[in-house]
């Protein structure tokens, strides 16, 4: 996924950001992530109030895992949009607590399986959760499978 994709289609028709907003998160993010990150996520948090985080960004490169939360401007502010967020090397996790949900797949009746992964470093800061297994949008939900799939490889 790119940023520019993952921007405007998981943002664009269910935020509210201008063009010119919605381009300064993709060029914040870039920056961030770089031209070729070995994965992306993006979660939107559906009807975040004004000043909460309207949509997270996540990914992998060079062997840290960024996050970073895009918060949701006032509907009469025209200016870019709040970015905060962090980027920890993935060697330095020092547990990984995941739970995996099942369910029926009605079409092949075979299971679909989603996993919530929560990462503990070795800091006092708080745990980074990664949950595919919520509702979301079924753009979003492959990006943040991979991403989950390569954190949980990378400790082992």
């Amino acid at each position: 996924m790119e940023v520019k994709d993952a921007t405007n289609h998981c943002l664009r028709p269910h935020v509210g950001l201008t063009d010119a907003q919605l381009g300064a998160v993709m060029y914040a993010v870039s920056s961030m992530v770089g031209p070729q990150p070995e994965a992306l996520a993006v979660v939107r948090h559906e009807g975040a109030a004004v000043g909460a985080p309207a949509a997270t960004f996540y990914w992998i490169r060079n062997g840290a895992l960024g996050c970073m939360e895009v918060v949701r401007p006032a509907d009469t502010d025209s200016s870019a949009p709040a970015m905060r967020g962090w980027v920890r090397p993935l060697s330095r996790i020092r547990r990984a607590d995941v739970e995996v949900f099942t369910s029926q797949d009605g079409f092949n009746f075979g299971f679909g399986v989603t996993k919530k992964l929560e990462l503990h470093w070795d800091d006092d800061k708080p745990a980074a959760v990664l949950d595919a297994n919520g509702s979301m949008d079924s753009y979003a939900r492959p990006g943040l499978e991979e991403l989950i799939e390569k954190v949980l490889a990378s400790v082992g």
